[in-house]
């Protein structure tokens, strides 16, 4: 919402869509999963255009929306039951190329902790799945979680998405000037062990 609030369209070199809360059933009732069907966003891709509302809202994303962009970032937090350390993840890709873009978002968007995973833990039905399918480049967060955000995760979040609109061109000029921190790097090997990967 602040990024809505400060950007204008003369900032722009291209189309930015601004989803505030995707599965907004459950954005409004505190929850992970929607109270209209029970169904969890990020576990239905690429749903259905006849199915329950989630499965619907996950159809429209990916049909609809994936198509008309080069890049997806999906901002969220651990709900009520998890507080995660805040991280920005990216997933691995067999095209070096693809892998390599990826690295660079994530290293724009400059968390103290960013992790590379190789398979969401929904699988081909999350996020990640969908934008593999359509061929477009993913960067998710944890932001921490039970049932609250810190002031400095959304301090952290709200100047790494100005980088990183900045470094994907979306940005004509960079509209913070904080810099990136030093990042630790983990990756998973399968999940749920981690090591270290830098």
């Amino acid at each position: 919402m602040r990024l809505l609030q400060r950007l204008r369209a003369t900032d722009l070199t291209g189309q930015l869509i601004v989803l505030s809360a995707a599965n907004t059933p459950a954005v409004a009732a505190d929850q992970r999963t929607s109270p209209l069907d029970g169904g969890n966003l990020n576990r239905n891709f690429p749903g259905r255009p006849g199915g329950g509302p989630t499965e619907m809202i996950a159809h429209f994303i990916e049909s609809h929306l994936l198509p008309r962009v080069n890049y997806a970032f999906d901002l969220h937090s651990g709900g009520k039951s998890i507080e995660y350390l805040p991280v920005a993840v990216v997933a691995r890709s067999d095209d070096p190329d693809r892998f390599a873009i990826s690295l660079e978002m994530v290293k724009a968007f400059g968390m103290s902790t960013s992790v590379i995973i190789d398979h969401s833990t929904g699988g081909d039905a999350a996020l990640i799945g969908a934008c593999r399918r359509t061929g477009v480049f993913h960067l998710s967060t944890e932001l921490g979680g039970g049932a609250s955000v810190g002031r400095e995760e959304v301090r952290l979040t709200e100047h790494g998405l100005l980088r990183l609109l900045h470094h994907i061109g979306l940005l004509r000029e960079p509209l913070t000037t904080e810099s990136m921190g030093s990042s630790r790097w983990a990756c998973t090997i399968p999940v749920p062990s981690w090591r270290c990967w830098k």
